[in-house]
């Protein structure tokens, strides 16, 4: 076979991967490490309780934040989670559990939530779903693998290094599951969903193209079959029949040019949902793309101002708001 052909075809298969099988694996070593590690927060993560094991994680020797990869109990399975941390001894930050889109924790998503942190600043503890990077049990998109994000809060409130506000971050498929934990009564002050699908089975009707085949065949083999063979388990991941089950403040980030998400069935829930919750908000973004990959830096600013608000010491009792900016509508009331 020509060497040129043989090198196309292989970067050819390279980059036709579905972008949800990437994922990182293993955690690198402590003499990769940032000078600025805190090497303590290891023994301290050791001991929390829930928290098997910890070891010390870097994505890159600039960061600006102490990176962890973390297994955790949860119903009796061993569950990873990355915990990106602000250094520092003498501080206390409160918490963010993020839950990532379809494809997991990868090096993007730690770079990402590292700067979050940073920015924040923040303790941010990631989620891996299960049947990745070493997380125990079968990924069942918004099943009995909601309990691990149940289970990762219960480690946030006993993390001695951290405050005991907490907030729930989901972007996707992550900000479906964030709805659904919070139907399951997850105890956190305040949360925000990014692109998130709120029917599950419009949603699979209206994916297209290459993606969208491959979100498919894994929504089929995860949820136990299409929504016309199991319509029960698509409704219960579908907080647009549920808005009264959900009685925390909720941001919710959305782009009207989304392809996987219909932005039609956002608003309809948005609508619905700002109808019970005084303390909600929902954000239009015009063009916005799906995860709003046009807008990072707006994105970014509405989620930081969201929580920092939200997570304040509740003695403050200070309701988050926002301002409005560039191509982003802001409203209480959707239209």
């Amino acid at each position: 076979m020509n060497p040129a052909f043989k090198k196309a075809w292989a970067a050819k298969l390279l980059f036709s991967v579905p972008f949800f099988l990437v994922f990182v694996q293993g955690p690198l070593y402590a003499d990769s490490l940032p000078d600025i590690f805190d090497a303590s927060g290891v023994s301290a993560l050791s001991t929390t309780k829930g928290v098997l094991s910890a070891a010390p994680y870097s994505v890159e020797k600039r960061s600006h934040v102490d990176l962890f990869r973390i297994t955790y109990r949860s119903s009796g399975l061993a569950e990873t989670a990355y915990l990106a941390k602000p250094p520092g001894k003498g501080s206390r930050w409160p918490v963010l559990i993020f839950l990532p889109g379809g494809g997991g924790i990868n090096g993007r998503v730690l770079k990402y939530i590292s700067r979050l942190a940073s920015e924040g600043p923040f303790n941010i503890l990631a989620v891996q779903y299960r049947g990745l990077d070493g997380s125990e049990g079968k990924d069942e998109y918004g099943g009995r693998d909601v309990n691990d994000i149940l289970s990762l809060i219960s480690v946030a409130r006993r993390l001695p290094f951290a405050r005991k506000q907490i907030g729930l971050l989901g972007f996707s498929r992550g900000g479906m599951m964030a709805y659904v934990a919070l139907k399951k009564g997850a105890v956190v002050q305040v949360a925000a969903v990014v692109s998130a699908p709120t029917d599950m089975a419009e949603t699979y009707d209206h994916l297209s193209g290459p993606k969208g085949f491959f979100i498919r065949r894994h929504l089929r083999k995860a949820i136990g079959g299409t929504p016309r063979e199991a319509p029960g388990s698509y409704k219960d991941r579908s907080a647009r029949f549920w808005p009264e089950k959900i009685h925390v403040p909720v941001l919710i980030l959305q782009g009207d040019r989304d392809l996987l998400v219909p932005p039609t069935h956002v608003r309809q829930f948005g609508k619905r949902l700002l109808d019970s919750c005084r303390r909600c908000r929902m954000v239009s973004f015009r063009k916005g793309d799906h995860m709003l990959h046009r807008f990072p830096e707006d994105r970014d600013r509405k989620i930081l101002e969201w929580f920092r608000a939200g997570l304040e010491r509740r003695e403050q009792h200070q309701s988050p708001g926002l301002g409005t900016s560039g191509g982003i509508s802001t409203r209480k009331r959707p239209l």
